[in-house]
């Protein structure tokens, strides 16, 4: 015996189980940090592509990382970070 399944009519029925609620973005408290080599070389790359910054890269004030901070299409902060070498 061969057994059919038709995917369209299994996901519809999954579908129609499935509750939906209205998605809330929050306060954006948190935020995702990621690390890049050059946080100047990629910023520059980010806003000749429209990115929107809230901060351009500027050091941080006890030196040990450059940062800014972007926003993706839903307005979510994302932190640019490049940690900098410690010299001894």
């Amino acid at each position: 015996m061969i057994l059919i399944l038709n995917p369209l009519a299994l996901t519809e029925k999954l579908i129609n189980k499935i509750e939906f609620s209205i998605y809330v973005k929050g306060n954006g408290w948190g935020h995702l940090a990621i690390k890049v080599s050059d946080v100047y070389e990629t910023s520059e790359y980010l806003k000749q592509h429209g990115v929107e910054f809230t901060k351009e890269p500027s050091p941080m004030k006890n030196g040990t990382r450059i940062l800014a901070f972007i926003k993706d299409p839903d307005g979510y902060v994302i932190e640019l970070n490049e940690p900098l070498e410690q010299k001894n």
